[in-house]
């Protein structure tokens, strides 16, 4: 069963609130980029044959600086989408059976189990929902190994 993140959840994931407000700078920085294209191109009858090779240039760089954007953006999407349903379809499973799981790999024996305990140590899991997800797969898994 899926639980949509609603927006005021979204402190709760500051590395998917994060990506989100990148995604949004990039579409400000493609915007930007595709206006200095359309203004730099404008008035070019009146300059040197430098100066428009320098336009020429400075277009050419754009449209690679244009091309990363676009693709670093679909990166971006694609990764917050992908996070999203699975912060969304592990979220109430994880409301329910965290502290079982826990407390089951808190008895455990197994040093990977041990280990990834430990790096959560410093989680506060009422303010981060994104690290408690993610112990909780990785611990449900390990587990799941051991049996």
């Amino acid at each position: 069963m899926s639980t949509k993140i609603m927006k005021m959840q979204m402190d709760k994931f500051p590395y998917l609130s994060n990506l989100k407000e990148s995604i949004s700078n990039l579409k400000i920085v493609i915007e930007l980029y595709q206006k200095r294209k359309k203004l730099i191109g404008e008035n070019k009858d009146s300059l040197s044959e430098y100066e428009k090779n320098e336009i020429e240039i400075k277009i050419f760089l754009t449209n690679k600086d244009l091309a990363n954007a676009f693709k670093d953006l679909n990166d971006r999407e694609t990764k917050f989408k992908e996070l999203y349903k699975f912060y969304s379809d592990n979220l109430n499973e994880v409301s329910i059976s965290f502290e079982d799981v826990l407390s089951q790999a808190k008895k455990s024996k197994d040093e990977k189990i041990i280990e990834e305990i430990s790096k959560y140590k410093s989680f506060d899991f009422k303010e981060n929902y994104e690290a408690k997800i993610h112990l909780y797969s990785t611990l449900k898994k390990l587990l799941s190994e051991n049996k």
